[in-house]
């Protein structure tokens, strides 16, 4: 499907006898998709991965570990995490899981945890068409200055891991050496975090939860606290969100393709598509983020970025036609004069945003 664009599906009855490319051994607690070979062990905790496309294992120790740590930092209760919440913990363990859904797109394994005023239940989906590995789960939360983490050992060695931030990512050490080291233990992530070395990589996706934390080969991701200053009653109550692990070979591309499909999944409807996208991009590298009306009706405003960390060029076409166009800043004011062409050509320095008024075929350009 093209960016901003729509298709038409058509839906088709199948017979309902269709094979399964999964197969969950509920003895061995072990689940095998197109993909994995996934193991768990009598307390509900991951203790392989094994990734049959690159041959080697994903995990390093326990996986999908969850954290029920102290959570009492020095200031400012609802917002700071401190480095020493971790020494005073519990690990949580699971009940004898249930198989759900076992069908020819996907698997899904339910887990249950408690706490003594929690409750969790967590549905481990593995899919036929994707190599993502999704954790959905419902928490019943009523905890006392506790904060509850998801903890990943990879078998991944990197002095570095990336974060996602707003048009571009930055990078943060998975070690503590110094004392400015220290005071990056805690990280923003808003879709995807990434432990790669060469050649190989293992990223951590969430649709909601965005503070992560990286020690070692140790990742974690921070999925709710339990302040009580100045609410006491913060955070308390049902909450549904999901993280994800996507095991890689390549870049960070399948990470982000991954991650965007996750946090803005196709729109459904019902109705006939008409087949055409408004934008057609060529180029590597190049994420198209918004498409809207301009603020004074004159026009469209596009705007799109160079999301890997180096320079690159790009086209933009459209189904509808390109009549003009003109660079523009954030404001949405014209910065340079109107160009009468039908594509626009487009170069790109590392993490650039660029922003165009743009007017289609019939559009009364101003």
């Amino acid at each position: 499907m093209p960016r901003l664009g729509q298709s038409a599906i058509r839906f088709a009855l199948k017979q309902a006898d269709q094979a399964t490319p999964f197969a969950y051994n509920g003895k061995d607690m072990t689940m095998e998709t197109p993909h994995y070979r996934l193991v768990w062990n009598a307390v509900g905790r991951l203790v392989s991965v094994y990734d049959k496309a690159a041959g080697r294992e994903v995990l390093a120790g326990e996986g999908n570990v969850f954290e029920l740590c102290e959570d009492k930092p020095v200031e400012h209760d609802a917002w700071d995490i401190d480095i020493f919440h971790g020494e005073k913990k519990v690990v949580l363990d699971a009940a004898a899981p249930v198989l759900i859904a076992n069908g020819p797109v996907r698997a899904v394994l339910r887990f249950a945890y408690a706490t003594e005023y929690s409750a969790i239940t967590q549905d481990v989906i593995v899919y036929a068409g994707s190599r993502r590995i999704d954790f959905e789960t419902s928490v019943d939360w009523h905890e006392d200055h506790r904060v509850l983490k998801a903890a990943f050992p990879f078998d991944i060695r990197a002095t570095k891991a990336r974060y996602d931030i707003q048009y571009g990512y930055v990078e943060r050490p998975t070690h503590w050496n110094t004392s400015w080291d220290m005071g990056k233990f805690e990280v923003v992530g808003h879709k995807w975090a990434d432990l790669s070395e060469h050649g190989y990589g293992t990223a951590l996706l969430n649709d909601c939860k965005y503070g992560y934390s990286t020690f070692g080969n140790v990742m974690r991701i921070t999925l709710l606290k339990s302040s009580k200053e100045p609410d006491a009653m913060a955070d308390m109550g049902k909450h549904r969100f999901t993280y994800s692990i996507l095991p890689h070979q390549d870049d960070l591309g399948a990470v982000m393709a991954e991650a965007n499909a996750m946090n803005l999944p196709v729109c459904v409807m019902r109705g006939m598509g008409l087949g055409k996208s408004p934008i057609l991009l060529e180029g590597a590298n190049i994420q198209l983020d918004a498409l809207k009306r301009a603020e004074d009706g004159n026009g469209f405003v596009l705007r799109l970025h160079e999301v890997m960390g180096g320079k690159t060029a790009g086209v933009l076409r459209s189904d509808y036609g390109v009549a003009a166009y003109a660079a523009c800043n954030l404001l949405e004011d014209v910065q340079e004069e109107i160009v009468h062409e039908s594509e626009i050509r487009f170069g790109l320095n590392p993490f650039e945003i660029q922003n165009y008024r743009i007017w289609f075929d019939g559009d009364k350009v101003k």
